[in-house]
């Protein structure tokens, strides 16, 4: 099972520019034996002039980003329930 962290979750202003900013850690559990099998922790930020970007879009596509980096043979089953919490 994957464990997500949220790291941070806000707009701001960084360097004179709005931006919306994301961080996630993800943890990979194997379930049998409580074991953890691969961990990541990044950070996406989106900048904008007027409208301000969805940070529920910028944490999924981060997520998604971060799962193209987990061993092959997790990557299906991370991606299909990334998808699964996305709809929530």
């Amino acid at each position: 099972f994957i464990v997500v962290r949220v790291n941070s979750w806000e707009y701001a202003r960084k360097e004179g520019d709005n931006v919306g900013r994301e961080g996630l850690s993800l943890r990979l559990v194997d379930a049998t034996t409580g074991t953890t099998v691969w961990k990541a922790r990044h950070e996406k930020s989106s900048s904008y002039m007027f409208y301000r970007p969805n940070l529920k879009d910028v944490a999924n596509d981060l997520a998604k980003e971060m799962i193209a980096y987990m061993p092959p043979q997790y990557q299906n089953r991370a991606a299909s329930a990334s998808q699964g919490l996305a709809r929530k």
